[in-house]
């Protein structure tokens, strides 16, 4: 329960160190919240867990067995999501990725009552762009899929060895 000199202390710091929204930096009433109501909604939620034979899925035919794969956004540039996984990439904000994988694994908690999911595994980064940047950005958002799903994450499982320059400015063949 909430009491008085909390909530008078709470909406003092709010008045002079406010919440942003990180997907289009207005104010955010409730400072837990990373994103505001505007930009949850505005997500573009692809709906691929939904659909067996997702363009996702389709990628992975004769490369590998797989049971589903599916994206939990279409990337549209110049969108709240743009600003978002620049937050994640470039701004250190470690704490948002985590969230945004929460929000992916929410999805995943809604199929897994038809698909067994053993474990997440996130993609490393080369060991030299890791340490330029700190973290692994997929890692945040495995653990935040964890958090959202009970789905351990297994670690240092694949190995990146080849270093690649940025892919930000390559055209989709370059990539």
């Amino acid at each position: 329960m909430r009491t008085l000199a909390r909530e008078t202390y709470e909406s003092i710091v709010h008045l002079f160190y406010p919440s942003i929204c990180f997907g289009c930096e207005n104010e955010i009433i409730d400072g837990d919240e990373m994103l505001c109501i505007s930009c949850l909604q505005s997500l573009p939620y692809t709906l691929f867990e939904t659909i067996d034979n997702n363009p996702v899925s389709i990628l992975f035919w004769g490369r590998c067995k797989i049971v589903k794969a599916f994206s939990t956004f279409y990337f549209i540039e110049e969108t709240p999501l743009q600003k978002i996984i620049h937050q994640i990439k470039y701004k250190n904000q470690e704490n948002l990725g985590i969230y945004m994988g929460q929000l992916m694994g929410y999805k995943i908690e809604a199929i897994k009552k038809n698909i067994a999911v053993d474990l997440c595994i996130p993609m490393p980064l080369h060991p030299k762009k890791e340490s330029e940047r700190g973290y692994n950005q997929s890692a945040l958002l495995t653990k935040g899929i964890e958090q959202a799903t009970g789905i351990p994450t297994l670690l240092n499982t694949l190995i990146r060895k080849t270093h690649t320059s940025s892919q930000t400015k390559k055209n989709r063949i370059e990539r």
